[in-house]
């Protein structure tokens, strides 16, 4: 049964990485670049980092499998791989938690909660995404599952362990799992001691990451909130309170109030669940900059839920209706309403909208006679950086400049490269088109092709737009 899930959960995740996906720039940028630097040197230093309001803790852990993936085969994309599959592998965690908590009820329970975490689209979607949300999502439901099952000391600490690194991974989600922690653990102090005891030297191994880094013990927690609160930087996107609940409407179509009454139901087995999910999307709904993965920890909650509440219904429908193939139709009804949830535009577009111009970058990790490499009618954060590039060589963006194409004919002597959509009109004559990615696609307007030139590289006539310079002059 538990076998046959992962297995499944597996052979989905393992078609997620045939191509480069960048869900948000955040992946990239964020922690798949930091990840580079510690590893490979050269590395784009955005302003969450200038600033210091990461923790360097998710960006360390990427590292290690970077490392080994450079070593044991240095000149491919191994580098990147490692992490990945590391990042699937994490996210089994979530079907086994899915499975521990139905068989604490029956076996049909743990069938039907593992079956959908295995396959739910979310869940596979983002198990491949190097994203504080994704990694934070296993480390709960795993925490979450031990802190259910038979007390014991040691299940307790490392329960403790895992809901702790889950609160230093997405310091966000903290209130929503402390309160998760305050219902279930209530007064019992066998409990809270044990949990803390396992606690304590993560948030421990967290400080000391802190230091190592320069930056004061969770000094990025304040740094966060004062960048993103007190001077509003999180306001350059505002999104209106109702929005979670629209997306999730949006997304889960006619299959949302379904899910949310099965959740209803699978709630009364696991209350605390619901009330960590109710409390995730209450207080993001409270802050400005809204984006649906932020809730992905509440919206998961939500779909375990429910499975629970399915295998429920299920035994009440057997219970009446003997003869009929419940199981059989409420995993159809997963199954399809997972596939559904693919399938408006905006999702598969903001799934796919990074995948040519990781591509284009990809070619241009494997070509080894490029010397610069400029970025034109291009959102850099679309594109790969050093984590992609991979080489110690300058990128640049003109398109910072108050006239990028002039920008791009004056800085072309500094890169024999350009990252460009096909056909663009405004290239120095002396480029030329050596492969482009997505033409065919679902959607066009997301193509890139990599442009080169022959010749070498002088780098001082487009110093101004080399890439850290211009994030740093547009306090990007």
């Amino acid at each position: 049964m538990l076998p046959g899930a992962l297995l499944l959960s597996v052979a989905i995740r393992a078609t997620l990485l045939v191509k480069p996906r960048s869900y948000q720039a955040d992946e990239v940028f964020q922690y798949l670049e930091q990840a580079h630097r510690l590893v490979f040197g050269p590395g784009v230093i955005p302003w969450e980092y200038r600033l210091g309001i990461r923790s360097w803790l998710f960006p360390l852990a990427l590292s290690g499998p970077m490392a080994l993936g450079g070593w044991l085969a240095p000149g491919t994309g191994a580098y990147l791989l490692l992490p990945k599959i590391a990042l699937v592998l994490l996210s089994l965690t979530v079907v086994r938690a899915a499975y521990s908590l139905g068989r604490r009820i029956s076996p049909l329970h743990a069938l039907v909660a593992a079956l959908v975490a295995a396959g739910w689209s979310e869940l596979a979607l983002f198990a491949t995404q190097a994203l504080s949300d994704s990694v934070a999502l296993p480390l709960f439901f795993g925490g979450a599952a031990l802190l259910y099952g038979k007390p014991g000391p040691r299940r307790l600490a490392a329960a403790g362990s895992l809901l702790a690194l889950a609160c230093l991974i997405r310091f966000q989600d903290t209130p929503a799992i402390l309160l998760f922690v305050v219902l279930v653990c209530r007064l019992d102090r066998q409990r809270w001691l044990w949990g803390l005891a396992g606690a304590v030297p993560m948030l421990a191994i967290s400080a000391a990451i802190d230091l190592a880094m320069g930056q004061a013990p969770f000094g990025w927690v304040w740094a966060n909130f004062h960048q993103n609160i007190t001077v509003g930087r999180s306001y350059l996107w505002v999104e209106k309170p109702s929005f979670y609940l629209r997306r999730i409407v949006t997304i889960w179509k006619v299959a949302a109030l379904p899910i949310l009454i099965l959740a209803g139901i699978g709630a009364r087995r696991y209350p605390a669940l619901l009330a960590m999910a109710a409390a995730d999307i209450a207080l993001h709904s409270a802050v400005a900059h809204k984006e649906y993965r932020y809730i992905l920890l509440a919206t998961t909650a939500i779909a375990l839920l429910a499975a629970i509440g399915t295998a429920d219904a299920v035994t009440w429908a057997r219970q009446r209706w003997s003869r009929a193939p419940w199981l059989t139709v409420a995993l159809l009804f997963w199954g399809i309403t997972s596939i559904m949830t693919t399938r408006p535009r905006f999702v598969a577009y903001e799934w796919s909208q990074a995948t040519p111009s990781l591509e284009a970058f990809t070619l241009a990790r494997n070509s080894p006679e490029i010397c610069g490499l400029a970025v034109h009618g291009i959102w850099w954060s679309h594109t790969g950086a050093y984590a992609y590039l991979h080489r110690p060589i300058p990128q640049y963006l003109p398109d910072f400049a108050h006239d990028p194409g002039a920008a791009l004919r004056t800085g072309a002597p500094a890169f024999d490269a350009i990252v460009a959509p096909p056909r663009t009109r405004d290239l120095p004559s002396s480029y030329g088109v050596k492969q482009c990615f997505g033409e065919d696609g679902r959607y066009p307007d997301q193509a890139a092709c990599l442009y080169e030139r022959s010749g070498v590289c002088d780098p001082r006539p487009a110093a101004p737009f080399e890439i850290n310079r211009a994030l740093i002059a547009t306090d990007r």
